[in-house]
């Protein structure tokens, strides 16, 4: 079964940490088929990159979106910031009984998230397919997840 990915919208903002010789984050994000959306990350998730997106990551993901896919293929690295921001936001998804996942993260940031435990609150997903379902489950209530 092929998935089909229907870009409805687009937008784009690049974010650039203000400190001198650091470099910022990229963000995106495109509407999907149905009301998923694939906001695309890029660069490092530490103090000064989560500070440069923090504000677009917020407007990206508020309501009345309820299934965000965040592809992290292009986060080289991250840090605490970048795994609070991330839960920050995948608990103000449920509490819109909406779905957050993470989209295929390289093997380090991977290996970050799954020691944090990240893995046991936001499903990880390698490709679009997977994520696609995953966001599609039915909600489950804060009881049953960890968030």
């Amino acid at each position: 079964m092929q998935t089909r990915v229907i870009m409805k919208s687009r937008v784009s903002v690049t974010c650039i940490a203000g400190m001198a010789g650091l470099r910022g984050m990229k963000i995106e994000c495109e509407q999907l088929e149905g009301d998923v959306f694939r906001i695309n990350l890029t660069g490092r998730m530490d103090l000064p990159g989560v500070d440069g997106i923090e504000t677009e990551l917020a407007q990206m993901t508020a309501a009345p979106r309820k299934a965000i896919v965040v592809d992290l293929s292009g986060v080289i690295f991250i840090t605490s910031f970048g795994i609070r921001t991330l839960l920050v936001h995948a608990k103000a998804i449920h509490c819109r009984r909406g779905n957050m996942v993470l989209l295929n993260p390289d093997a380090s940031v991977s290996y970050i998230l799954e020691t944090a435990g990240v893995n046991t609150v936001i499903p990880i997903c390698r490709n679009l397919q997977a994520a696609l379902s995953a966001v599609a489950e039915p909600w489950t209530s804060p009881d049953d997840r960890d968030l």
